[in-house]
């Protein structure tokens, strides 16, 4: 199977930045590292197989197709992705302890 070709929201990249970032000034920069090393594992993973993940639930029609999947070795932190015409597209980075249905509702309000 060929991989999707894969897109990124710019809250994707803030969130990625943003855990990254935690993650050094918190358990340095070896676990930063392996998390992102993990992310971009988890993203080629989802490039080839894209419909795995949790499918989420939303009333709004602009959350339509959006899947959840946690990062191997950083289960708490999950990735929002969806299937689009042109590939698979990341929304956000999020951990998982974050009322993330709400920001997501909230996020597609405003777009």
């Amino acid at each position: 199977m060929t991989p999707l070709p894969t897109a990124f929201r710019p809250q994707f990249e803030a969130d990625l930045l943003d855990h990254i970032d935690y993650l050094e000034r918190k358990a340095g920069d070896v676990v930063a590292d392996r998390f992102l090393s993990a992310v971009k594992h988890s993203i080629a993973f989802l490039a080839e197989f894209p419909n795995v993940g949790t499918r989420c639930e939303f009333t709004n029609p602009r959350l339509e197709g959006l899947r959840g999947w946690p990062i191997e070795g950083f289960r708490n932190w999950l990735l929002f992705f969806r299937r689009t015409d042109a590939g698979l597209e990341f929304i956000r980075l999020l951990h998982g302890h974050r009322n993330w249905h709400s920001l997501l509702t909230d996020e597609a309000k405003d777009t």
